[in-house]
């Protein structure tokens, strides 16, 4: 779901909408990984930083990053009609890593990467940006 009222906007829905689409990303999964957190875990952060004392600071507000392999298996979980690209070859890079400790220390739980996936895909439905 996206902060500004209206069409779908900003960078990431439409974006996704065309990768759902086969517009973009369709000749080869990436071998690269991509850092992700739903917006509704990203405001309570936001929010936590706020209200607790002792917080200052930069926090990495991600949940974590996922290779493309996982995320455009997760979109064909979630929306079966995708048709996920082939993989590329040789080994899978390693995602970029993230020490989590000051973001965990704020005690705010994060959504299954999944659920977030199924949610901005049946936000899309709902609003017919994909069919």
């Amino acid at each position: 779901p996206q902060l500004q009222p209206g069409p779908v906007a900003g960078n990431s829905l439409p974006w996704i909408a065309r990768i759902l689409k086969g517009e973009r990303m369709s000749d080869q999964i990436p071998n690269d990984s991509m850092s992700v957190i739903d917006v509704r875990d990203l405001a309570a952060l936001h929010v936590a930083c706020a209200e607790t004392p002792s917080a200052s600071g930069r926090y990495f507000g991600v949940n974590r990053a996922y290779p493309w392999e996982e995320i455009l298996a997760a979109f064909k979980e979630a929306y079966p009609a995708y048709q996920v690209p082939p993989r590329f070859e040789g080994s899978a890079r390693t995602p970029t890593q993230f020490d989590l400790t000051r973001r965990d220390s704020l005690g705010v739980p994060l959504r299954d990467f999944r659920e977030t996936v199924k949610d901005v895909i049946n936000f899309m439905i709902e609003r017919d940006y994909v069919p």
